[in-house]
């Protein structure tokens, strides 16, 4: 399970720490021969970096021997623990012959060959040679042998020996205890320059919450998560099972990772969720396990109500995996939910409605709830008589999307054939929700429009009819215009009373003009003809059919000659003739003229050239004269390419960072599958970072002076408020590539999340402008990095005093590898703080 693991990754650290100290002879081989065992485990190349990385550190100014002699003084310092028998030949043997490649790699180039040889026979008799790192280098010499076995082997077996008699002691009570102590003094650290009379920052409140997480997350059971915990509570950190979960939501981002694909089982990326998992997991009982699940649940509530929708999902997201994994009994998760329904502060459910970027967490928010399905808003829905309270529901439908579109198409197809009977308003609403939720790419629109049509019939409810008008303009379509043209015939039937039926005047004006909106939104030549066709019918129990032209205006009739060679002949017909060179006019052939002179406004053909040329020749003493002429000055500037841009043309999205937030933003993108550059700018106005995205994916960035995948961790590591512009998509540079395959958003995020969340904890133990000076002991490189050319950078800035706000300045690499290093060497005492104590009186009068 994911805390299983959890806890193996804390044993893994600690074995890594251990073998350092070995390698160094601080600890004999039978303290290390436990912690062995978890390595051979282990990655090689994880165990061969630490070997790497120790040797690397050890070629100091005063040293005598190269990195090869080091590395393979490791490597009969691992070998010796067969000589000893603490494990058998074989298996060192391959554990060893498994490390051969990341040793060698690591080595200097000119060293490689001789390192080679020496492991080729690391079986034959070695010599010593003292150096000032470790007390005795285990050496291979081509022209002598050693005669007697070394004196610290010797010493470490009578060691393995006089402890076989010890007791047995529990490694991993021991190993809890340890790791409780060093996070302790991690606390302390940070408490150390907080003066007495003030109170706690919150860099020491997100410290003692981080505390309570790794101690819950290490505990291996009950009893001793209690014990870990009565220990916090001694030292005075607020860690009672009551209250717990809320402490540990306190250090959680407000955003959550993408969720998890099914049937996922990885851990949670942020160390509070795992805690939270275990501490509900290790309850002593049942009832205790569902006390904390509904805490858990109402933790969640109350985060979303003082507005931190990202916590919130992110606490669900582990109450509906623990439900899903059946570690919660399901009558009991159902009752919990439905009772915590009801704690959700409406107010601020609606406010969040309101904005559009919280559209996708929003959903999973909801999606937990069963009383906020869309199957039970939609029942919600048909019950609500108040239209305010029914504008409400339709706000939280169309958050849920696809599902919520796919139960309303349900419930209209049930009424199409007969199978169900629904309210005309709730039908209406049922059309409105499929006219907002945009279909999917592979759903089919013949069905749609069967449901449609019927609802479309001029007969029915006019705010219904209205509606699916306008949904069937929405569907490019033959039978979409096949039924919208058939609609606008009837509609003029009944106001000409060609029809038995009598109708409401107003409102078949109403109906007509939705029909003849929605044929012109669907820019396809049928419906074009259509409405061409009922403009030129100028009846005026129809009302202004010419006026209705003028809303085909901007669109590109070129391609339909015949409903373009109809507009200009009309046109011609309604120009005026001439008497003594004096034209006869009329305002309502005035008003004709410009209406159909709009329709035509985009179509830039010979014919209509033809038409305005004649206009500004002949009629330049009528007021459609200055129309055609500026017709006739766009398409001359159209041929010849000198249309001026339109303002901020490449600018395809823009915002505020602050309010939109930036993984927010980057799932909103990859959601719509966007292609473009997305520019990121400070307070001041400055570029701090670009990424180049395509169809939602990553495949270039830069930040600073880092480029590529680095550079996309940067900017989430540490997010700032500040400014976004997206753009066109441009190439990214060559070297701003992040691979040869684009990084989706999902994977970007959940290992953002997961640095973030560490180098909030990182930073708390080695803020930015804190200095630390070495303490002596030998450096090492922790867990998370296996770089030993980055570590040995790191530490050799870190050991000269710098700040890690100044080291990060000086290494290639992001925030997070730099402070996780610091955070590693203060926790293990390798460096400590080189700032004057806080508590000590300045000698200056």
């Amino acid at each position: 399970m994911a805390e299983n693991s959890s806890g193996a990754k804390a044993q893994l650290r600690t074995a890594l720490d251990e073998m350092q100290l070995y390698l160094s002879d601080s600890i004999p081989p039978l303290f290390f021969a436990d912690s062995v065992r978890l390595l051979l485990e282990a990655p090689p190349e994880i165990v061969g970096a630490q070997v790497v990385a120790w040797a690397t550190i050890q070629v100091n100014p005063g040293a005598q021997l190269p990195t090869a002699d080091y590395i393979f003084h490791a490597a009969k310092k691992l070998h010796m623990l067969a000589e000893l028998e603490l494990l058998p030949a074989d298996v060192v043997k391959a554990w060893i012959g498994s490390l051969r490649p990341s040793l060698i790699e690591g080595c200097p180039a000119s060293d490689r060959k001789s390192l080679i040889a020496d492991l080729e026979r690391l079986d034959i008799d070695i010599t010593l040679s003292p150096t000032s790192g470790v007390e005795v280098v285990y050496r291979r010499t081509p022209d002598e042998k050693a005669t007697e076995r070394p004196r610290r082997a010797q010493q470490a077996e009578g060691e393995a020996i006089a402890s076989e008699s010890l007791e047995d002691v529990s490694r991993n009570v021991d190993q809890g205890l340890r790791r409780l102590d060093t996070l302790l003094q991690k606390l302390e650290l940070a408490e150390a320059h907080i003066p007495s009379t003030e109170a706690p920052s919150s860099q020491s409140r997100r410290l003692a919450a981080d505390v309570v997480a790794q101690a819950t997350e290490g505990a291996e059971n009950a009893e001793e998560l209690e014990s870990f915990l009565s220990e916090l509570r001694n030292r005075g950190l607020p860690a009672t099972p009551d209250g717990l979960l809320g402490l540990l939501a306190q250090n959680l981002p407000d955003w959550a990772p993408p969720p998890a694909d099914a049937g996922d089982t990885g851990e949670a990326p942020q160390a509070a969720v795992r805690a939270m998992h275990r501490f509900i997991s290790m309850a002593e009982n049942r009832e205790e396990g569902q006390k904390r699940f509904d805490e858990l649940v109402s933790t969640a509530v109350d985060e979303f109500n003082r507005g931190s929708l990202g916590r919130a999902v992110t606490l669900l997201d582990l109450a509906n995996q623990m439900i899903e994994k059946k570690e919660i009994d399901g009558v009991l998760s159902e009752s919990v939910q439905r009772r915590t329904h009801g704690a959700i502060d409406r107010g601020r459910l609606f406010q969040m409605v309101d904005e559009d970027e919280n559209a996708h967490l929003l959903r999973r928010f909801l999606s937990f709830f069963p009383l906020l399905s869309p199957h039970q808003l939609l029942e919600d829905l048909e019950a609500e008589e108040d239209r305010e309270q029914r504008r409400h529901v339709l706000d939280l439908l169309r958050i849920h999307g696809a599902d919520a579109r796919s139960a309303a198409f349900a419930d209209l197809v049930k009424t199409a054939t007969g199978e169900a009977s629904f309210p005309w308003y709730y039908l209406r609403n049922l059309i409105h929700l499929l006219r907002t939720i945009p279909r999917g790419q592979d759903d089919p629109i013949d069905p749609e429009i069967d449901v449609l049509v019927p609802m479309s019939d001029i007969k029915g409810e006019y705010p219904l009819v209205r509606e699916a008008l306008s949904s069937l303009g929405q569907l490019h379509h033959e039978r979409a215009v096949t039924a919208l043209s058939a609609r606008a015939s009837e509609i003029e039937n009944a106001l000409t009373h060609k029809g038995e039926r009598q109708y409401d005047s107003e409102q078949m004006y109403y109906l007509l003009d939705s029909t003849i909106k929605a044929l012109v939104r669907m820019d396809m030549p049928d419906a074009r003809r259509a409405v061409v066709a009922h403009g030129l019918k100028r009846k005026p129990e129809l009302g202004d059919t010419l006026k209705r032209l003028t809303w085909l205006e901007g669109q590109d009739l070129s391609g339909e000659a015949d409903t373009v060679e109809r507009l200009v002949r009309e046109v011609r017909k309604e120009m005026p003739k001439k008497i003594f060179g004096v034209s006869l006019k009329t305002g309502k052939r005035t008003q004709a003229v410009e209406w159909m002179l709009k329709a035509l406004s985009g179509t830039n053909t010979p014919a209509v050239r033809s038409l305005l040329q004649e206009i500004s020749r002949d009629s330049a003493d009528q007021p459609w004269a200055a129309t055609a002429g500026k017709m006739l000055r766009g398409f001359e500037r159209a041929d010849e390419g000198t249309d001026s841009p339109k303002e901020d043309s490449t600018a395809t999205l823009s915002g505020d960072l602050k309010l939109f937030g930036l993984p927010n933003l980057l799932q909103n993108l990859a959601d719509s599958q966007i292609a473009g550059v997305l520019r990121v700018f400070d307070s001041d106005g400055s570029t701090e970072a670009e990424l180049w995205l395509d169809q939602g994916k990553v495949i270039g960035a830069r930040s600073g002076r880092l480029a590529g995948e680095v550079a996309v961790y940067q900017l989430l590591e540490d997010p700032a408020p500040g400014r976004f512009v997206l753009d066109h998509l441009k190439v990214p540079p060559e070297n701003s590539r992040t691979g040869q395959d684009p990084m989706s958003i999902q994977s970007i995020l959940f290992e953002g999340i997961r640095r973030y969340d560490e180098f909030k904890r990182a930073a708390s133990i080695a803020p930015d402008d804190a200095h630390f000076r070495s303490t002596g002991k030998q450096p090492t490189m922790g867990e998370d990095e296996t770089d030993p050319e980055i570590f040995r950078e790191v530490w050799k800035q870190a050991a000269a005093g710098k700040s890690p706000k100044e080291t990060e300045s000086e290494v290639l690499v992001d925030r997070y590898r730099v402070r996780v290093l610091f955070e590693h060497w203060v926790s293990a005492g390798i460096l400590e703080s080189a700032e004057p104590d806080p508590d000590s009186k300045s000698s200056t009068p």
